[in-house]
Formats: structure tokens, sequence, C-alpha cells
């Protein structure tokens, strides 16, 4: 709409003032009909100050513009400074203003021979050279975007997606022509409705073209480890330098040096770790993730293991999927040797799906209580589609049985609970439980155990355990002052979101003489088992 006024205006259809006004009001509307997100903010303002300078038949300073629409932005909110997608998006703006002022050099520089023969060149061959020339720049403005975009992308999204240069040639024409023919198919409506099927139809087309390239291209999207906060800035210091300096030879090649070193400083150190890592046996570390009502256990062994006991939250699965894949990342895990599922709460499970777009995945292990024996078309059930899942992903699953014991590397697994039949009594009273071991010390991990389960664990000889994963968040449906005589445990986590877990569970465990955490207020809590005793690490003091 805003482009048909400006159009009207400039072919002097209309008064040339009045068509500006309507312009920015309707700028307006559209800012304040869109709940006003950064954005939009900065793309109005840009185009109000590019209205107010042809007002007064002046130049507008487009990086001037964008430094008017920040302040905006942030006088409207100011935490907008510290949120990726504001800073995403004039960050992108200042890059195609950059790349605007390069490509109008370049074409200065075209001598005017050739300027004399294109401009007689047959109309086809104009059009030809002319979609080739636009795509050709839609591509190289994408590459740039995506090149000064990829280091606050890695950092703060632990996401890269390439697809998006080689496809931005695609989707740009196509949104265009959705959004031209959505206005036709408006326009039609009110003036001649007999048409506005056909402009319907063109502007299906063209959406569902759209939606089919952006769905396939999901595939092209890479999820990497974030760089350090120190890597980042120094990137964008030396892109800001040569943007600042422009292309000199001399500088050209510092800048050069100065890039490979990041990248050799970036990316060295973690790489040799993770060679020392695997020639010298590291003690067993486990971290109890805070995933808010939930449950996820990273278990590193000596040998450069990496298994999960239950990946899920109580709420977003993506929420789940995000706060354990930044733990991985952290810790340097590109791939996961297992899953433990303890049963079949999606508390426990649903950040799976995500993990396995994330991260290769070696296999599950769960009970034979959790997934159905035989999946048939009808069964939808959360634990069927993920059966369903893991099937179509090649990914093994195994089941456990009282009595068996997992080699991790380093460390061992045995699996205390269910028996082969499990109890009959709910999902949690079968929930699996297993014990690691490693170098004398032992963890715990209960899942969601109560009921009928929990009285036959309790029948079995006692397992004494270093750390404890305490049973069903803290609930005190467990019993929990006779599991602290079963376990007799040094630490305790509760791994819960604020709120829930029971004092009186706490003052069980307290009683028996071990120390009790809590993922909801100490966040991520860390265990290395080093001689003599278990070192604990929490992410809040």
């Amino acid at each position: 709409v805003v482009g048909g006024f400006f159009l009207i205006a400039r072919m002097g259809w209309a008064p040339r003032r009045g068509a500006l006004v309507v312009i920015m009001l309707a700028i307006l509307a559209y800012a304040l009909l869109t709940g006003a997100r950064p954005p939009v903010v900065r793309a109005a303002v840009l185009a109000e100050l590019m209205c107010l300078a042809l007002w007064q038949g002046r130049q507008v300073l487009a990086m001037n513009s964008l430094a008017a629409a920040a302040i905006v932005v942030l006088t409207i909110n100011p935490c907008e400074l510290f949120r990726t997608g504001a800073q995403l998006s004039f960050l992108a703006a200042a890059t195609l203003i950059s790349f605007g002022r390069w490509q109008l050099s370049v074409r200065s520089r075209l001598d005017p021979m050739t300027r004399l023969l294109r401009s007689v060149e047959p109309a086809p061959v104009k059009l030809i050279r002319s979609a080739a020339a636009s795509s050709w720049t839609i591509f190289l403005a994408t590459v740039f975007v995506w090149i000064v975009a990829a280091p606050i992308m890695s950092y703060r999204l632990n996401l890269l997606s390439p697809v998006a240069m080689p496809i931005s040639v695609a989707v740009f024409p196509l949104v265009s022509a959705s959004v031209l023919s959505g206005l036709v198919l408006l326009a039609l409506e009110l003036v001649f409705p007999p048409l506005a099927p056909l402009a319907a139809a063109f502007c299906g087309a063209s959406t569902g073209l759209l939606d089919s390239i952006i769905d396939h291209s999901t595939e092209g999207c890479l999820f990497v480890p974030g760089p350090q906060l120190w890597w980042v800035l120094s990137a964008y210091a030396l892109m800001f330098i040569g943007l600042c300096w422009g292309v000199r030879r001399w500088l050209a090649r510092v800048l050069t040096y100065a890039g490979l070193t990041l990248v050799i400083a970036g990316f060295g150190p973690p790489l040799a770790a993770e060679l020392v890592s695997r020639r010298e046996p590291a003690p067993l570390r486990c971290t109890f993730i805070a995933v808010g009502h939930g449950v996820s256990v990273l278990i590193q062994t000596p040998q450069g293991g990496a298994f999960l006991y239950d990946a899920g939250s109580l709420g977003s699965p993506w929420l789940a999927t995000d706060r354990i894949s930044s733990v991985l990342w952290q810790r340097g895990v590109r791939r996961l040797d297992g899953v433990f599922l303890s049963h079949a709460d999606v508390d426990h499970f649903n950040g799976l799906p995500g993990l396995i777009e994330r991260f290769a995945v070696a296999g599950v292990y769960t009970s034979h209580q959790t997934f159905p024996r035989t999946l048939l078309d009808e069964e939808h059930t959360a634990p069927a589609e993920l059966a369903r899942l893991l099937q179509a992903q090649d990914i093994p699953v195994h089941r456990l049985a009282l009595g068996d014991r997992v080699d991790l590397g380093g460390a061992t697994a045995e699996v205390l609970f269910p028996t082969l039949a499990g109890v009959i009594d709910s999902d949690n009273a079968n929930s699996l439980v297993i014990g690691i071991e490693s170098a004398g010390k032992r963890v715990l991990l209960p899942g969601d155990l109560e009921g009928r389960g929990l009285e036959d664990l309790l029948l079995q000889e006692p397992y004494p355990a270093t750390v404890l994963l305490a049973p069903h968040h803290g609930s005190p449906r467990y019993d929990p002052p006779g599991f602290a005589r079963w376990s007799t445990p040094k630490h305790v986590v509760v791994s819960s979101a604020l709120g829930v877990s029971s004092s009186t569970a706490n003052l069980s465990y307290q009683a028996a003489g071990a120390q009790v955490y809590s993922t909801a207020k100490s966040g991520a809590i860390t265990f290395t088992f080093s001689e003599p005793d278990a070192r604990v690490e929490t992410f809040c003091p």
C-alpha cells in the first residue's frame, strides 16, 4: 500500500506532500497494528525519516537514520539492547546499508563504453541481464548478512543456516509475489469480485511454493556449540575495522592474519582439550541439569562417553531441549552414547526428539514397560510416537531389567529395578532405577519410583550411594525416611521447579547426614568423582 502511494506521488497523479502524509500515516498505523516490535519500529523509523527528507527535499543519511531508529527502540524498551532479535535486526540493517554503498561504488566504476553497449541491447537480453544481476545482488547481500550475523547467531542461538544464502534468490521474489497478489486480492474483493479467485489462486500458489521451500530448507540448518564472548567481540572488532578503513592491501593482509589467529584461538583449545581427554581418563562426572519440573542428568564417563538419564520437563519440550543442549555444548559433547529413559511420563522424555535433531544418539535404554510391545496404527500416545521416531531415525532401543549391566566406559550402570514383568501399578512404579559405579563411587538414579515398585526395591540389599537423585522430584509420596535409610546418600539432588519439593523429604535426608541440593535454587549441579570424595559445583552459588 505504501509503495503504491509512493508510485502515485512519483508519477504526479496526486499532490506530492499529500501522498507523503498518507504514506507516513500508513506506516505508523502498520507499526502500531503489529505491536511495535523492534524490527517493525526500526523499519518504520527509517521509512518515516525518508518521507521527511523527501518532504524537505533533502538527502537522507542511512546510518544516521538507523541510529535514530535505535534511539526510538531503546526509548520504548531499553531491554531490547540485550535481546537477540533486536541485535540481529539492526546488525542486518547496517550490513545492508554498507552493502548498498559498496554496490553503488562498483556500478560507478563501470566504463562508459560498456554502459553504452548495454543500453542498445534487445529487450529480452536486457530482461535476462537485469534478472541475473538482481539475483546475484540478492545472493551477495544475503552472504554479507549471513557472515556478519553468524557470530551472534552461533553465540546466542547455537544455530547457523548456510542454506539461507542460496534459497534467498528464490524466496525474495516469492515473498514479493505473495504480498502483491494478496493486496491485489483485497482490492479486487472491493471493486471487482469476479476476478478475486484468480488473484487468490496466484497468491495461494506463491505462498504454497514458499512454504515448501522453507520446509525443505530446515535440513540445511546446523546446531553448533556457541563460541566464547571474547571471540564474538573480536570477530566484530575485525569487521568494524575493515568497514571503517576500507579495503587496502596492507589492511587486508593484517585482517586476514588476525582472522586466522582468531579461528585458531577459538577452535584450537577445545580440539586440544578433546584430544587430551581421549588419551587421559578423567573421573566420572554427573551434571544434574536444571530443567524445571523434570529430570535430565548428564553422565560423562572416564573414557570419554556421554550419556543422559532422562531428558524432559513439564512444559515446553523445546525449553527442555534448549537447556539440555546448552549444557551438552558447553561440556564439549557432540554425540550421546546412550539415553536412559526412566518411564513413560512426558516430563522425563519430551526433550529427546529435539535432542535427536541436534545430536547423534547411539541408542536408548529403558525398561520393558516404557514403550508398547507392539505399535498399533491407531495408538498415538506420547510413548508410542517417541517409539516411532526412534524407529524412523534407526536408533536402537535396549530394554533392560533387574540385574542387567551396561558398560559406560570406565563406569558401569546396574539395573536395580524393575524386573522383566514389572509391577501392576502406575508408570512411576515401574521407573527404571539404575546405579552408576566408578572407582568406588555410586550414583543412584530412581526416576519417579513409588508405590509397589518402591516397596519391592526397599526389600533388596541396601545400595549405599554417594549421590542420590531424589525420587519423584522430592515428593513425600515415596517414603523419604525409608529411602534415606536404604541408600544412605552423602549428597541428594532434588530436580524440580520452585515450590514443588517437600521440606519433609529434605529434612529426612538431612537427618540421615546428607547434603541436599535443589536445581530450582542452585541451577545445574555437577559432581566430579575424584579422590577422596565428590567435588560439587553449582551454577548459582
